[in-house]
């Protein structure tokens, strides 16, 4: 950090008013980024949540164990279903929020009050494949309205329902206007009009799980593609190919049982996993940042991740859920980042930035995740001046350059 020299004086004082500014931090984004866990007794109700998705109107719908639960920013209400779980969520163009549970689909639409009312759609579906079970997936595409489970595939358009029956459904997406849906031993499959019609290459993953499906590179048009697999194996579609992509960010992913993934905004990926929180990962396949009980996390046990449009993260956790301001600009630097005590001042000189707080001077250097404490300054860092090339730092000692 550079030579400490002590200034010392019989009578020292000093009184500053340090204003921010988006400079001061510098571009890296080192620190945490705010975020906020919601406990069941925040919402009161069942801890277990599956889904996420928002309206229009920007309410947050989340799917509960004992129903839907809907947030408008300040309260949360309950709506229930029958079965009661809601385990999928698919907000359509019109305004519906379609909805599967256990043996279980329909919708909610706002009446003439503006209630949401639930309706079920299960008297559309045939005697023989009523017993299906968990809706895992709702999609709302412009094909119509999918809901997956795991034997069965059913589609809803203009209030007409039809299905496919499968030794098992694995996983399903939408990605540039195509609806995927993933067969166990047969691979990837697409829907074309009334049929599920391979897709070229994608007999190669009729054995692994695909968790992660979604556009790759600037266009996120659906024109390049990136798969994530159970087994944290990574694939980018190149024609009718698959060419392995091998991110280091798959040995977390690995080790912490992935479990569903998302694009984001920013072009990265929100990697949900059942052991190790959220995980970022950015274009080239590093693990940019992580989310976990380590950073505040109430619960590492994440079932999944959705990004609304304010650029939000929403977990849907095990126990509870939580609330990543992912695209706010503000970094939170604290004792996570190796900053304890109460922040006095922070100033930053080239690239270094300096911090004092009531237990002593700590510095950040550019690329690090964590600050080290420059053990001569002793406690009560009060304030820096910049003097040239060099930082003054006031303490009760004395000043320190």
């Amino acid at each position: 950090m550079g030579k400490i020299t002590e200034f010392r004086a019989g009578a020292f004082g000093l009184a500053l008013l340090l204003l921010f500014s988006p400079g001061l931090l510098g571009g890296g984004t080192s620190g945490y980024k705010y975020f906020k866990n919601y406990s069941y007794a925040d919402y009161d109700h069942h801890p277990q949540n599956w889904d996420v998705a928002q309206n229009g109107d920007g309410l947050i719908f989340v799917g509960n164990q004992g129903g839907l639960l809907i947030y408008d920013g300040a309260r949360w209400q309950l709506k229930y279903v029958p079965n009661f779980t809601v385990r999928s969520i698919a907000v359509a163009s019109d305004g519906k929020i379609y909805t599967g549970g256990e043996n279980e689909i329909g919708f909610f639409e706002a009446d003439n009050r503006g209630a949401l009312q639930y309706t079920s759609l299960t008297h559309l579906i045939k005697e023989e494949a009523r017993n299906f079970s968990t809706v895992w997936r709702t999609h709302a595409t412009g094909q119509g309205v999918f809901f997956r489970a795991s034997n069965y595939l059913f589609r809803l358009n203009d209030e007409s329902l039809r299905f496919w029956q499968s030794p098992l459904f694995w996983s399903s997406f939408e990605c540039g206007g195509e609806f995927y849906i993933q067969e166990k031993g047969r691979g990837l499959l697409k829907v074309r009009g009334d049929s599920l019609e391979p897709v070229a290459g994608g007999e190669f993953f009729a054995a692994d799980k695909i968790l992660l499906m979604a556009p790759y590179g600037e266009e996120a048009d659906g024109s390049s593609l990136l798969i994530g697999t159970r087994s944290a194996q990574f694939f980018l579609s190149e024609g009718d190919f698959w060419r392995p992509f091998k991110p280091a960010a798959a040995e977390y992913l690995k080790n912490n049982s992935f479990y569903y993934g998302v694009r984001i905004k920013s072009g990265e990926f929100a990697l949900a996993t059942l052991e190790g929180g959220l995980a970022i990962m950015d274009t080239q396949g590093e693990l940019k940042q992580v989310f976990d009980k380590s950073s505040g996390l109430q619960d590492e046990n994440v079932k999944f991740v959705f990004e609304d449009r304010e650029g939000n993260l929403w977990l849907a956790l095990s126990k509870g859920l939580a609330r990543i301001e992912y695209r706010s600009p503000l970094n939170l630097y604290d004792e996570r980042c190796g900053l304890p005590g109460m922040v006095l001042a922070v100033i930053r000189l080239q690239e270094n930035l300096y911090a004092g707080t009531d237990q002593g001077m700590f510095a950040l250097k550019p690329g690090a995740r964590t600050f080290k404490q420059i053990s001569e300054v002793g406690t009560n860092c009060w304030n820096f001046v910049l003097m040239g090339d060099s930082v003054l730092a006031a303490t009760p000692g004395g000043v320190f350059q």
